[in-house]
């Protein structure tokens, strides 16, 4: 397992302790449709959420929530849409991203809500 896969995972880990310590309950993990792919898969207070995750080692060369390409929500989107008819909701949803990055060694998360339609 290279190094990105690895700095994915324990993003994951720690996005998923977040959300569940803060009252979500993690539906899915890694959701794939076609190239597409969705982090994590959440519901809370019956709206459910689809969360991109990014880790960043430093900030450097920006926040790790700068990174995510138009091409990329694109292809969320993609994602959620067959999520949501495989799963026949018919509920509201919303897109967010967590956003870690590391300051003297520990992690700082960010949550973002509702960051595209």
């Amino acid at each position: 397992m290279g190094k990105t896969q690895e700095l994915g995972q324990e993003g994951e880990r720690l996005a998923t302790l977040f959300l569940q310590n803060n009252g979500y309950q993690i539906l899915a993990k890694n959701f794939q449709y076609q190239r597409a792919e969705i982090d994590l898969i959440a519901l809370k207070n019956e709206l459910l959420i689809f969360i991109e995750v990014r880790l960043r080692t430093s900030t450097n060369f920006g926040f790790p929530e700068q990174t995510i390409s138009p091409k990329k929500i694109q292809a969320i989107r993609k994602a959620a849409e067959q999520y949501i008819i495989a799963t026949n909701w018919h509920k509201d949803i919303r897109f967010d991203v967590i956003a870690i990055h590391y300051e003297n060694q520990q992690p700082i998360i960010t949550h973002l809500q509702d960051v595209f339609e």
